[in-house]
C-alpha cells in the first residue's frame, strides 16, 4: 500500500486557506473603494444663519457641493451663488447655533462671483480628526455679500448628523429665544445651544431639555457659554451620548426646552428636525 503523504495535503490546505483570505481581502478592498467618498450638499439660507444670532443678508442665496475622499483624506467641491453677489466665501469651525471668527478654508471666485472653488487648489488635505468633525456637523459655510457687511451660512452635515431647532414660546414673559441641537453620528453624541433674547442671566434659575416620553425627565442640563457675549447656553457635558431610546424619542418629537425663572417656566418649545445630512455618495 502506498503511504499517504500528509505533507502534500497540508501544503494544499495552506494554499486553499491563503486563497480564502486573499478573496476576503479583495472584497474588503472593493468595499473600501466604494465607501471612500461622502458628499455634503445643502442650500445656504436665512433661517440657519439666524440660529447663530446673525442677521441674514437679504437677496443672497447659494448652494454648496463638497466631497471628502476618505482614501486620499481630501476635501473638494464648490459653492454656487444663485442670487446676489458675494465678496467672501469661507468655511469655519463651529456647531450650529455658534459662530467662529477664524476661517479654516477660503474660496475664490472663478466666473463673475457665481462659482467659488477652494482657493488653495482643487482639494484640501484633512486629518482624521478633521474628517470626523466634518461628518459630525462641526463646520459651516459662511458667505458675505458684496457690501461686506451681511452674511449667510449653512452647516456642513455628514450623512447621519441632524439639526433640531425650536423658536421658544414666551410663557407669561416678554423673553424670546431659539434652541438648536446637533445630533452627531458618533454613537449618539450631541451638542446643544440655546440663545436667549430680552432676558438677563440673573433672571434664569434653570434651563433644561426634557423628554416627554420619560416622565418629563431632564435629559440635558445647560450652562452659560462663557465664551459668548450674548446670552447663550450650551450642554454642560456634550461628551455623554444619548441612548438609542432617547434618540428615538428625539426623532418622535418628545424632547422640549424649558427656561425657568424662579418657579415659573418663562420660555418653552418642542425640538423639531430642521435639517439632516445628505446620504453617502458612492
Amino acid at each position: 500500500m502506498k503511504k499517504f503523504n500528509w505533507g502534500v495535503m497540508a501544503l494544499i490546505a495552506l494554499f486553499a486557506l491563503s486563497a480564502c483570505f486573499h478573496g476576503d481581502h479583495d472584497d474588503d478592498d472593493d468595499h473600501d473603494d466604494a465607501d471612500q467618498n461622502i458628499s455634503f450638499k445643502a442650500e445656504v439660507n436665512a433661517e440657519e444663519t439666524e440660529l447663530a444670532g446673525v442677521s441674514a443678508a437679504s437677496g443672497l442665496a447659494a448652494a454648496f457641493d463638497f466631497s471628502i475622499d476618505h482614501h486620499e483624506m481630501t476635501l473638494g467641491g464648490s459653492v454656487t451663488i444663485s442670487s446676489g453677489t458675494a465678496s467672501t466665501v469661507a468655511i469655519y469651525k463651529a456647531f450650529a447655533g455658534k459662530t467662529s471668527d477664524t476661517a479654516v478654508i477660503n474660496f475664490s471666485d472663478d466666473d463673475g462671483d457665481k462659482t467659488w472653488t477652494i482657493a488653495a487648489g482643487e482639494n484640501v488635505n484633512l486629518t482624521h480628526e478633521e474628517v470626523e468633525a466634518f461628518e459630525h456637523g462641526e463646520y459651516y459655510l459662511n458667505i458675505v455679500d458684496s457690501n461686506g457687511n451681511d452674511e449667510m451660512r449653512a452647516q456642513i452635515l455628514g450623512a447621519e448628523a441632524r439639526i433640531y431647532t425650536v423658536d421658544l414660546t414666551p410663557n407669561a414673559s416678554t423673553a424670546s429665544g431659539q434652541a438648536v441641537l446637533t445630533l452627531m453620528n458618533n454613537e449618539g453624541a450631541y451638542v446643544a445651544y440655546v440663545r436667549l433674547q430680552d432676558i438677563t442671566e440673573a433672571e434664569i434659575t434653570g434651563l433644561h431639555i426634557h423628554n416627554r416620553n420619560a416622565g418629563d425627565a431632564v435629559v440635558l442640563g445647560l450652562a452659560v457659554d462663557g465664551t459668548e457675549t450674548d446670552l447663550v447656553y450650551k450642554t454642560a457635558d456634550a461628551a455623554t451620548p444619548l441612548t438609542h431610546m432617547q434618540i428615538m424619542d428625539l426623532v418622535n418629537g418628545d424632547f422640549y426646552v424649558n427656561v425657568h425663572m424662579d418657579s415659573s417656566v418663562v420660555l418653552t418649545g418642542d425640538l423639531a428636525l430642521h435639517r439632516e445630512g445628505g446620504a453617502p455618495h458612492h
